[in-house]
Order: C-alpha cells, then sequence, then structure tokens
C-alpha cells in the first residue's frame, strides 16, 4: 500500500473535482458522441432509455442532501433495461448508499464489480463503497477503498472530500498504534478539507488522534481554539451529517 504523505501528495496534484459522475460508454451510443449513426441507435431504442434513467437518477445524487427513496426505483428499472451492465448496480449501491441500507448497498458494489473490475473506480462510487463497507463492519475492506480513494479525492465535491479524508482517518485511528502515524497525517487533511459540521468531526477526530500519540497540549489547544468553542462543537456534532462521518470511527 502507498504510504499516507505519498497518497496526500498525489492527491493535492490531482484533477479538481469533476462537474457530474462519469458516464457509461455503452451511453456515448445513445447521443450519438461516439460517432454512432442514426441507424445503429435505432436498433437499440432501449439504451437511450438506460442512459436517460442513469442520469436523471446520477443527477438526484449530487451533493449530500437526504435523497427520496424514489430514486432506488428510477435505478432498478435502468436496470431492468441492462442487467448485465455494471454502471446501473453501481450507482444502485450509491442510492442504497445513501439511503442508509448500507448491506444492500455493499451487495450491489459487488454486483456491480462482477460485470466489470473497473466499476468503482470513479470516485463517488469509490467512496459510498467505501462507507457502506465500514457501515457494515468490513474495516479492513473499507481501509483499503479509501486507501484508494483518497489519492482520487480531488475529484469529489468538497463536502465529500471533507468526509472522505474524516472517514479515513477514523477507520486508521482505529487499528492502534501501528496505524497511528497515518491516521494523523489524514486527519491533519481533513481538518484542512472538511466545511460545517463535518469540520467539526475532523478537529474531534485529529484532538483524538493528537491524545493517543502523547501531544496532549496540543490536542486541548486545538478544542480551545476562539472559533471553536466546546459549545459550537457540541452544536456541531449534534448534525446528523456528522453523527454520519463519526459512526465510522465506532467500534
Amino acid at each position: 500500500m502507498l504510504p499516507v504523505a505519498l497518497v496526500l501528495l498525489m492527491s493535492a496534484a490531482s484533477p479538481g473535482p469533476a462537474g457530474g459522475s462519469a458516464r457509461p460508454a455503452e451511453c456515448a451510443k445513445a447521443d450519438g458522441s461516439s460517432g454512432t449513426n442514426v441507424w445503429e441507435r435505432a436498433k437499440a431504442p432501449e439504451l437511450a432509455q438506460y442512459c436517460e434513467k442513469l442520469a436523471s437518477a446520477t443527477a438526484q445524487l449530487v451533493g449530500i442532501e437526504p435523497v427520496s427513496p424514489e430514486v432506488l426505483t428510477l435505478v432498478d428499472s435502468a436496470i431492468q433495461l441492462r442487467p448485465q451492465r455494471a454502471a446501473g448496480h453501481a450507482l444502485r449501491g450509491r442510492a442504497l448508499a445513501r439511503l442508509a441500507r448500507y448491506p444492500e448497498a455493499v451487495t450491489a458494489f459487488e454486483e456491480a464489480r462482477k460485470r466489470d473490475d473497473r466499476a468503482l473506480d470513479e470516485p463517488r462510487a469509490l467512496f459510498a463503497f467505501a462507507h457502506a463497507l465500514a457501515r457494515t463492519g468490513r474495516l479492513s475492506e473499507a481501509l483499503v477503498a479509501f486507501r484508494t480513494l483518497l489519492p482520487r479525492a480531488a475529484r469529489l465535491e468538497a463536502a465529500e472530500r471533507g468526509a472522505a479524508y474524516v472517514e479515513a482517518g477514523l477507520l486508521l485511528l482505529r487499528g492502534g498504534p501501528p496505524e497511528l502515524d497515518d491516521a494523523l497525517a489524514v486527519l491533519r487533511e481533513a481538518r484542512r478539507q472538511a466545511q460545517d459540521a463535518v469540520h467539526s468531526a475532523a478537529l474531534l477526530g485529529l484532538a483524538l488522534a493528537l491524545e493517543r500519540a502523547g501531544e496532549h497540549e496540543q490536542a486541548r489547544a486545538l478544542l480551545a481554539e476562539p472559533s471553536k468553542l466546546p459549545k459550537r462543537l457540541e452544536s456541531a456534532l449534534a448534525e446528523p451529517r456528522a453523527r454520519e462521518v463519526l459512526a465510522v470511527g465506532e467500534p
């Protein structure tokens, strides 16, 4: 596995976030961007429907706000059209993860990988997979997924990027003394990247890591900064998004 310092350097050098999810290769045929002629597209009318449904579901999964279960219905209708294609199953995993149905999400992601071993290369899918693995107790697999994700983290939207670093750092922290240096490095990056309530989760995780490293004064100073008074921290940590991120670090 790559050392965390190298991972963070690679992440900083990566391209910025893409505006949308990766488009399935087969969907290039549906809009003619691959050079496919009208006759060839007309022979597979269900392809256009499949791609439209995936695009609509993907749009509903943008951001971090709660999503409606209807997004899953939309994804499932796309899968019925092309059940052997990996993209629909990967998107189903993302939808299930957003609905906190983590065991089902992991199953959907594994179905996607059965069809295409690169199905989860897209950072949003990989983050959702890592998060779902952690929430189902498959911690070693989750950590592998996070280590794969971090060099690509710059391609996540800002809110997701911060959460990814916090969750990866908390998982490393659960690994005990052998992982402590890596946990500190990742949580320091989380402090820089995270926003709003997730930033408070990053502060708490970093303070805990510093305590375990014997850096007690640094830990206390971190939580005593004027802009991060305990009352504000407690309030922020009560927010659902912060609780969701911190849950990864719970035994």
